[in-house]
């Protein structure tokens, strides 16, 4: 890429005024891929609790387009970003961090990774600024834990000029990118590149190096217990964009990490985020894209702006469609002889973009204007964290536990914390949920979950497993939304002597056993 034309590219922007950011690519549906690879990456839990640290790695399958990528971290309370950069990876590259306690109470993130970022250095505590101020948990315990989101906002196709971007970031034989610092990388923290709209004519889109998003991430986590040395372990949930079935380019919806103010109204066009749509929180660039940003050619609903607040609540229930869950299922442990513990992680990882919460001195619900799945009628605040509950008459959250031998137990013979013996509530983004725990640091659960932490007694049941239903209640549906979007998995410690092990087991999902 040439010097001049990054020049013209960038005179060409100013001169057309403030456009937006989102460019229409081919693909039609986004689906979870099995195989664990796609255009986004949900890395379902990260805690650094009880001395935990976690660990995660992602991966550029792509050996012939780098990626412009989003990584973003949000709190298991409510999902409020805490930590978010962009992540240049070069082709075929691995990038690596560790997120974990600081001195001054903070999660923070280190990375000895040399791929190119905006800002240059990610390194440091996590930040506090879209946190509950008037919570009883400080601010520092609100980001020991959450959960990622990983998002492929732009493919960096091959260029070898000396002056382009996809030879800026390759990684030469150094094992380290050619020119991080180089002009072509830093523009792309500028508000201008804010206004790409479109790939012909004026071509803004290749002036900056970019072009549409396709496939080839795959993201691997691992917590581990720096006292007693226990760890869990899992990959990532991949969402992948196709076109009949094939994978394809998204559209492009790559946006600079500056910190410029964004307005109400066009924040609503990029996110269906409702703090963001009835402007609670102001926005910024950096707030973009998110799990809702429209990535598709078309929605559900038909939607033909893609750069409008009913395509970004469409595109919102496409995700929540791929993840939907009518039935969620593991197993546990709980036997003393062997100390052992089960938690299981219920994250909810876009339930933000229906629901989200108002940190006044009275915290509030606050719902999207185009409801549905999270709603008024099965959610509901307590202790300032929004929790699913079960509506009356319904048999949402109801769950059934069986231990090996085939006893049951209904949730009308449980003593159930918090909460009453008829009804169990995931309190928060991504809940802890303790078997057979009591809550309390006198009674630690296997991950040592605090933030959202939901306990389950089950009396004689010890070892077994334990099944819920998800399945939303009519009124509360969307289309192709007839489940709770959930992901996540059961982590079991137990010890042997002085030994302690740490075992994943993913949730079940889905299946009909009647």
């Amino acid at each position: 890429m040439k010097k001049s034309s990054i020049a013209l590219g960038v005179a060409a922007l100013m001169a057309a005024g403030v456009h937006a950011a989102i460019v229409q690519g081919n693909a039609t549906q986004i689906v979870v891929n099995p195989n664990g690879i796609g255009h986004k990456l949900i890395f379902p839990y990260y805690t650094v609790q009880g001395n935990n640290a976690t660990l995660i790695n992602i991966v550029n399958h792509d050996q012939l387009n780098g990626k412009a990528v989003k990584v973003r971290f949000r709190g298991a309370a409510n999902s409020d970003d805490v930590y978010d950069f962009t992540l240049l990876m070069s082709p075929g590259d691995v990038w690596v961090a560790a997120v974990t306690q600081g001195a001054d109470g903070r999660a923070q993130l280190f990375t000895p990774d040399s791929s190119c970022t905006l800002p240059a250095n990610v390194n440091g505590s996590f930040i506090t600024g879209r946190l509950d101020p008037n919570s009883t948990v400080s601010l520092e315990e609100q980001t020991r834990e959450g959960y990622v989101e990983i998002i492929n906002m732009a493919d960096i196709p091959k260029n070898t000029a000396s002056t382009s971007l996809w030879t800026a970031i390759k990684h030469g034989s150094n094992g380290k990118p050619t020119n991080c610092n180089a002009a072509v990388v830093t523009q792309l923290s500028g508000d201008a590149v804010a206004n790409i709209n479109s790939v012909d004519g004026s071509g803004q889109m290749t002036s900056y190096g970019l072009s549409f998003p396709s496939t080839g991430l795959s993201g691997d986590w691992i917590i581990i217990n720096q006292q007693t040395t226990a760890a869990w372990s899992g990959s990532a949930t991949a969402l992948e964009a196709r076109n009949g079935g094939a994978a394809t380019t998204a559209n492009f919806v790559f946006f600079p990490q500056s910190g410029s103010g964004v307005s109400s109204t066009t924040a609503s066009n990029w996110s269906a985020d409702p703090l963001f749509e009835k402007g609670v929180v102001g926005a910024a660039y950096y707030d973009f894209p998110d799990l809702s940003t429209a990535y598709l050619t078309s929605t559900a609903l038909s939607v033909s702006n893609l750069n409008s607040y009913a395509a970004a609540a469409s595109y919102r229930n496409l995700v929540a469609a791929a993840l939907a869950k009518t039935v969620v299922a593991n197993e546990f442990v709980t036997d003393s002889t062997i100390d052992a513990k089960t938690d299981l992680v219920f994250s909810q990882p876009v339930r933000r973009y229906y629901a989200a919460v108002n940190y006044g001195s009275t915290a509030t619900a606050v719902y999207a204007t185009s409801s549905g799945v999270y709603t008024s009628n099965n959610t509901a605040l307590s202790n300032r964290v929004l929790c699913v509950r079960r509506p009356t008459g319904s048999s949402l959250l109801s769950f059934t536990a069986y231990d090996r031998e085939e006893a049951t137990l209904s949730p009308s013979g449980a003593v159930i914390s918090p909460g009453t013996p008829t009804r169990f509530d995931i309190c928060g983004e991504v809940a802890v949920t303790s078997i057979n725990g009591q809550g309390g640091a006198a009674d630690p659960s296997a991950l040592n979950g605090k933030l959202a932490r939901n306990d389950i007694n089950l009396g004689s049941l010890i070892d077994g497993w334990i099944e819920f239903n998800t399945a939303l209640d009519t009124g509360d549906r969307v289309p192709g939304v007839t489940g709770l979007p959930i992901i996540g998995n059961a982590h079991l410690r137990a010890r042997n002597g002085s030994v302690n092990y740490g075992f994943t087991w993913p949730h079940k999902y889905n299946y009909s056993n009647k």
